[in-house]
């Protein structure tokens, strides 16, 4: 093997195992099992569907229907529960082999997902001609950037976002390529990419890639962008782009019964319908928020922030505002200004839209582009700049050193005049953020999630060590945000002080040109991370979190005890025991049971006692279903108590003996769903609806078999 060849293997090792490094305190206890565990959405939304699916998984079963949550709630069509998603069979396995799967198991998986992403983002700049250590440089900043180490709190949307750099590297590989061979493979590659992207468990992300794939598409359709971005002066081939639509259609056609069920699914959801434009622009960003997210991030939204450090902002600037970019081939000084011009513009483009109802491109896009008014948080949209940035900062930083390599040439003519460009630029960069930063944090600009979210978070690490050391007004969160918003402060001036010292140092010849490569990286590198670290790598912890015993669920077990125990109602969802939830969450689960609780308010013990909150209950046998109070429906079907027995129960369906005294119906207290179907005697009936809510079948008087079975039209074979 060659020393090249070894360096390749070892860049790309360090691009995949950088998050690792970064995050170790999350995925390695480091005192007497403790470990920084991850809070906000992380357990109750993520790792509770992950361990129920592993179980199932692991038993060769995939669970459909959720009966243990809100009184049932479809599980294969839920995003959150990321039911095919490909990576979770080697997880299953792992979960197989080492006998249950822990939280600290979850946020390894989850880091897993921005090694995933770091990877990609490296081999994909490395296929856009930037040299290896430029790659690998920006592959660790960006995956060490505030948008990237924010987003663990959402396992789906870290994996759903892992593949955005590897789908554009599947593209840039087949537009270049003409052989069938190579378009063979990479359109494979590409349709397992966009598999893997669908199936990720964040919808969110899903819709986001339009406006990262399409205008990445468009600068290949135009010739001259096509030369500038991607050094490719010949037409496009008819075979590259029938390689994409196949690999595309491919990879939408595999995963459309599993997206129409999402869509089915978002459509009976509170809230999830669409045309709601409260709901839509909940939180949004503003242009505060954006230059929050450049230099001052209590400023900004957490939701949107992607903070990457100072000073390749400052890199940035500086590329910027140069006049020529030596790397084009062709016509430097107009090239290079447009390439600047159209990044700048998609960057911008992206974060008008984020701004809500103020902008008129949101407005615009609300009421005309499908499925855009179905959603909300609209400054997670920020993750598709992550790439985008991700190649100016690579465009930016390649220059950079370059531009150094030529001030420590004592032979260059040009040095002083550019020595003291860079410096200018530096300073005006330097001050003008100074000047930002001082006003946000003498005026106190923060954002309100940086004290609720962030700083009560890092408050909840400290905590012991403050009152140890009588130092508990550590804990106000006025002092945290001071200290924190402080370190943006010294970041700044430290990155200006480290750039300006290189200029200098590179142009007096004290740094040799063979040594500048090494120079400009270590501390780059060292700027960066020391820069985002403060605020990133702590955000959304919510305590330590304690080394703990592999969860085995027995997920069957648990649905055939469950007839026999209470239920429970309460702010929550799937809960991993066999006490099912009948209560809800904001924004979430069936309009139809959500309108059913909030009808029902003043009968609150005749609804525990329907609900099985009482004393687990969940099968009744009335005359009529068509009571306006349901006191009126359990007096009726108190008549005939002790005339159902449940044979069978696997949560995706119920088999039950009815000795039914006189004609009447059979209700199972459970959702229904259109996939949901009875079966009378083995001959399929009519489902009727309990409270608009619950299945119901009538029946004769008369002794009957009856089967309540969860049959999803695209998912008949998973059933059987």
């Amino acid at each position: 093997m060659s020393d090249q060849s070894r360096v390749r293997i070892w860049m790309l090792v360090v691009a995949f195992l950088w998050p690792f490094v970064y995050l170790w305190p999350y995925v390695i206890p480091f005192y007497k099992g403790l470990y920084l565990a991850m809070g906000n959405d992380f357990e109750p939304l993520y790792y509770r569907y992950k361990v129920y699916l592993l179980d199932c998984l692991s038993h060769g079963n995939i669970p459909l229907w959720s009966p243990a949550e809100a009184a049932g709630f479809p599980f294969y069509s839920s995003p959150f529960a990321q039911v095919f998603y490909p990576l979770n069979l080697p997880l299953a396995l792992f979960c197989k082999l080492m006998g249950g799967y822990t939280t600290l198991d979850h946020q390894r998986f989850t880091v897993l997902g921005i090694s995933i992403f770091s990877l990609g983002l490296f081999l994909w700049l490395r296929e856009l001609k930037f040299r290896p250590a430029v790659a690998l440089t920006v592959a660790i900043v960006m995956a060490s950037s505030m948008k990237i180490t924010e987003l663990r709190r959402f396992p789906n949307a870290v994996h759903s976002m892992a593949w955005y750099p590897w789908i554009l590297l599947m593209i840039t590989k087949i537009l270049s390529k003409t052989y069938w061979r190579d378009l063979a493979r990479n359109g494979v590659l590409l349709c397992l990419f966009c598999i893997c992207l669908l199936t990720a468990g964040y919808p969110y992300f899903v819709y986001y890639a339009i406006f990262l794939i399409g205008p990445y598409l468009l600068l290949w359709m135009i010739p001259r962008c096509r030369k500038m971005f991607f050094s490719v002066d010949t037409s496009l081939k008819a075979r590259s782009w029938f390689t994409l639509v196949v690999s595309g259609c491919t990879a939408l056609l595999v995963c459309s019964p599993y997206l129409y069920k999402i869509a089915m699914l978002m459509a009976g959801t509170t809230d999830r319908g669409g045309n709601n434009l409260g709901f839509a622009t909940f939180t949004v960003f503003s242009l505060r928020r954006t230059i929050g997210s450049l230099v001052f991030p209590p400023a900004s939204q957490i939701e949107g922030w992607y903070y990457f450090g100072i000073s390749g902002l400052f890199v940035i600037l500086l590329y910027l505002f140069n006049k020529t970019d030596p790397g084009d081939r062709i016509d430097a000084v107009e090239s290079g200004r447009l390439k600047k011009i159209i990044l700048i513009f998609w960057i911008a483009v992206v974060s008008y839209i984020t701004y809500g109802e103020k902008s008129y491109l949101f407005m615009l896009l609300w009421r005309f582009m499908p499925e855009f008014s179905k959603l909300r948080m609209w400054g997670r949209l920020n993750i598709i700049l992550v790439p985008i940035i991700a190649w100016l900062l690579a465009m930016a930083y390649d220059y950079f050193e370059k531009r150094l390599i030529s001030l420590s040439d004592a032979s260059n003519p040009d040095s002083c005049r550019l020595s003291r460009r860079f410096k200018m630029v530096l300073l005006f960069s330097f001050l003008s953020t100074a000047i930002v930063q001082t006003y946000m944090l003498v005026y106190r600009v923060f954002d309100v999630q940086w004290n609720r979210f962030y700083v009560t978070s890092f408050a909840s690490l400290i905590k012991y060590y403050a009152r140890k050391y009588e130092c508990v007004w550590l804990l106000s969160p006025d002092v945290l945000s001071n200290i924190f918003g402080g370190t943006f402060l010294i970041a700044g001036l430290l990155a200006f002080v480290v750039l300006f010292a290189l200029t200098s140092l590179s142009y007096r010849g004290v740094i040799r040109p063979g040594k500048v490569s090494a120079c400009v990286c270590a501390s780059f590198l060292c700027l960066s991370i020391l820069d985002v670290s403060s605020v990133g790598m702590w955000t959304w912890t919510s305590s330590f979190g304690v080394k703990e015993s592999r969860r085995v669920l027995d997920v069957r077990g648990i649905n055939e005890r469950s007839f026999g125990v209470a239920r429970t109602d309460g702010n929550k969802t799937l809960p991993l025991s066999d006490k099912f939830s009948v209560g809800t969450v904001p924004n979430w689960y069936f309009n139809r049971y959500i309108a059913f609780h909030e009808r029902t308010e003043g009968e609150l013990d005749a609804r525990n006692k329907l609900l099985g909150v009482v004393d687990g209950t969940r099968v009744y046998f009335s005359e009529k279903i068509n009571h306006i109070r349901i006191l009126e429906f359990l007096d009726d079907a108190k008549r005939f108590s002790g005339k159902v027995c449940v044979l069978n129960y696997t949560g995706d369906e119920l088999t039950l003996d009815v000795e039914a005294p006189v004609s009447g119906c059979l209700s199972f207290i459970d959702n229904w769903d259109q996939d949901w179907r009875v079966y009378v005697d083995n001959r399929p009936e009519k489902l009727e609806l309990l409270f608009g809510t619950f299945k119901s079948v009538k029946l004769t008087s008369g002794k009957h078999k009856v089967r309540f079975v969860y049959e999803p039209w695209s998912m008949v074979f998973a059933w059987k």
